[in-house]
């Protein structure tokens, strides 16, 4: 084989590589965001890592709670907030570098989300 065709293979595999095993450091950060129901519902997200786990904390109204089972899969993000006014709530989103939208909701609603990333 040619050496350009060499090089060429092995940065394609670095980029490709790359993207598939990134970390989490597209969601860490804190965001602005909202799910429209009916009306819209502002809050804001954390997200941190420590040791390769991903967590996070949602705040509203002065409250703040943790983030259950957060997973973060190429530019999928899922996690669960447990709500004393609706239990426990899915989300389900698509990660960019400075938004995310989804869907968040259970038995209950289901409502459209959106983020945006806080400029730090």
């Amino acid at each position: 084989m040619k050496k350009i065709t060499i090089l060429f293979i092995l940065l394609f595999s670095f980029v490709v590589s790359s993207q598939l095993f990134a970390g989490n450091e597209t969601v860490l950060g804190n965001w602005d965001c909202e799910v429209y129901v009916d009306m819209s519902y502002p809050y804001q997200l954390a997200f941190e890592e420590a040791d390769g786990n991903l967590s996070g904390k949602s705040s509203r109204d002065g409250g703040e709670t943790d983030l259950i089972s957060v997973k973060l899969e190429a530019e999928k993000l899922t996690f669960q907030i447990d709500s004393p006014e609706v239990g426990v709530i899915d989300f389900d989103v698509k990660v960019s570098e400075t938004k995310l939208t989804g869907t968040a909701g259970n038995d209950m609603f289901v409502g459209d989300l959106t983020c945006k990333k806080k400029a730090e």
